[in-house]
Formats: structure tokens, sequence, C-alpha cells
């Protein structure tokens, strides 16, 4: 409906309307080539050695198998990070695990501070009202 629009346009200018047809064959061109690279992806993806992967990827619900690829190609080797057994015996885990299940309880932990007097930001002053002596 919108190309159809701009079809339908009439310019004061031919050099205007020429513009508006180049770009609207840009388009056109840019969105036959992601047509074309994504069927190359996949009619390429069972060939993959990562294939299985991106078929338990795409086991997830609404990730299709492009986004699956892609998701795959992105991160290469799953193999490089911990498994989460392998974490629990890091410390940093430990700490972070605790903090994650009382992370309400910490202090400092609230509503809006707006008791702070410092300037916003280092090297700009105080807004004027603080200035002024009339903050409230």
């Amino acid at each position: 409906m919108h190309r159809r629009w701009l079809g339908e346009l009439v310019f004061a200018h031919p050099a205007q309307h020429l513009t508006v047809e180049e770009m609207r064959q840009r388009i056109e061109r840019a969105e036959a080539l992601c047509d074309r690279l994504k069927a190359a992806i996949l009619d390429l993806v069972p060939q993959w050695s990562l294939a299985p992967v991106v078929q338990a990827i795409q086991a997830l619900r609404g990730v299709s198998l492009l986004v699956a690829a892609v998701f795959v190609a992105e991160v290469g080797c799953f193999g490089r990070f911990a498994s989460p057994c392998e974490r629990r015996d890091d410390p940093a885990w430990r700490d972070h695990q605790d903090r994650q299940y009382v992370g309400a309880n910490l202090p400092g932990r609230g509503g809006l501070d707006l008791s702070f007097s410092g300037p916003l930001r280092p090297g700009h002053p105080r807004p004027a009202r603080e200035a002024a002596g009339t903050d409230p």
C-alpha cells in the first residue's frame, strides 16, 4: 500500500520524481538481496557442523531457523562457556547467586534519594534553585 502511494505521488520537478523512483528501486534490490541471503542460510544450515545446536535453539518458542542460525553463528562453540554444574564451585558465582536472592534486602536499595546536593556531573554547577537556597 505504501509503495502504491509512493508510485502515485506527483512532483513539481522531474528530478524529485527521479530521486523517489531511484530510492524505490534501491529498496527493491536490498530486499531481493536479503531474500537471497536468507535462502542461502536456510540451504546451508543442514550441512553445518552446528546444525544440531541450531535445531536445539529452534526448539525455543518463537525462534525461527534463520534466527537460530544467526544466533549460533554469533556465539560459535557453546563449549567455551562453563556449565551450571561447573559454575557452582566458582566463589564469584556463589556470591552472585546470594545477591540475586537477597538483593531487595541489601543496604542502599530502596526509593530515590532526593537529598543529594552535589553537582549533577563533574564540572557542572548545581541547579539555580539550589544555588539560591530555595531548594525544598
